[in-house]
């Protein structure tokens, strides 16, 4: 590589990466492995359900390629397995942790892809943060995102508990800011999972996500539920469903431990 085309590359890395670490994003991915240390066999059951409904949706057809939409740390993708069934992964997320990245990405077989799932609301929101755009042309803007135009073609994708945190990483951080309002993150966030949950119709796809918090006291007493998502019946079956023992150390909620409510979702007929 040229020098100065080096240095133009790496100046363009270094200012997306302070874009990420500014919607929270680097923080949340360190975060979640973090927990997972803190946590240990409290994610166990949650992530073998993961890695087991993966496996039992590619088992009914001949897939020998799938994407893996919020492929982060690999905690929940039976990567190995894939592999050894000799299928070609493509591994996708806004960032990929460098550990993953060495040692997987010299494997013929595993392709990274590094890019916003939205198809687009990372920038327009880092717009919103440098004041270039006000929330009323954020959301006309948000309205017209058309993500299926990210990935290489595959047999199948798979969502793998994304769909929630789609945008409540950036949303979250720049409400706790003072940088949107809560209308605003609201509407942004319902419209960002439907225009996702639109993308998985129209594949060969399977949908994990968690769907709603469930808020405990130090008594064990649920105090309160929080809906994540909102999901078409009509058109998803829901094929199982279980709970996560997110946090039992009260770390993510002051005052409560979590729990949230998995579901595992195939397109109806």
């Amino acid at each position: 590589m040229e020098p100065l085309l080096f240095v133009f590359t790496m100046i363009a890395k270094i200012k997306h990466y302070w874009k990420l670490k500014r919607l929270g994003y680097v923080n949340d991915q360190l975060g979640i492995a973090h927990r997972f240390r803190q946590e240990g066999k409290s994610w166990n059951n949650h992530l073998t359900k993961s890695k087991q409904a993966i496996l039992s949706f590619l088992a009914k057809g001949e897939f020998k390629s799938v994407a893996i939409l919020g492929s982060g740390w690999l905690l929940d993708v039976p990567l190995s397995e894939l592999l050894a069934q000799n299928k070609t992964v493509v591994l996708v997320d806004i960032m990929h942790p460098k550990q993953v990245l060495h040692q997987w990405e010299n494997n013929p077989s595993v392709q990274f892809v590094e890019a916003d799932l939205t198809g687009g609301a990372f920038d327009i929101l880092n717009n919103i943060v440098s004041r270039r755009i006000s929330e009323e042309e954020a959301i006309f803007l948000l309205g017209s995102l058309h993500p299926q135009n990210l990935l290489p073609p595959t047999d199948a994708v798979i969502s793998v508990n994304l769909l929630s945190q789609l945008a409540q990483i950036p949303l979250e951080r720049l409400k706790d800011k003072g940088l949107i309002s809560d209308h605003f993150a609201a509407t942004t966030n319902r419209l960002l999972q439907q225009q996702h949950l639109h993308w998985l119709a129209n594949q060969h796809s399977l949908l994990i996500t968690e769907i709603e918090e469930d808020l405990f006291d130090e008594d064990e007493k649920l105090c309160g539920t929080n809906p994540l998502v909102e999901i078409d019946k009509k058109r998803w079956l829901q094929i199982d469903r279980w709970k996560w023992k997110f946090d039992t150390r009260k770390t993510y909620r002051q005052d409560f431990t979590t729990r949230l409510n998995v579901g595992v979702f195939e397109k109806a007929n």
